[in-house]
């Protein structure tokens, strides 16, 4: 049977506190689970806002440089937070 592949992620220093301090409020045991959980949960909203903030970046952009008018481009709403859902197995 194959065995099952692994990737690490490194956690600067900068974070390794918040992540200690989601780990004890959650209950979730390791770093690498709170990882899978973000990831499943939240990795299509992440990338939904990314390409929205980058779009709407680029069009600030085009518009500043092809007219001599301030023309503002408001944010789009943040996202709504969405309730905590443990993986099965974890």
């Amino acid at each position: 049977m194959p065995s099952k592949r692994e990737t690490r992620i490194a956690i600067k220093p900068q974070y390794q506190q918040k992540v200690a301090e989601i780990l004890e409020q959650t209950g979730i045991e390791t770093p690498t689970q709170l990882f899978s959980i973000l990831l499943v949960n939240f990795g299509d909203s992440l990338v939904a806002a990314i390409k929205t903030a980058a779009v709407a970046h680029s069009i600030a952009h085009t518009t500043q440089l092809s007219t001599k008018s301030s023309t503002e481009i408001k944010p789009t709403a943040p996202l709504q937070k969405q309730p905590f859902k443990p993986m099965g197995g974890f």
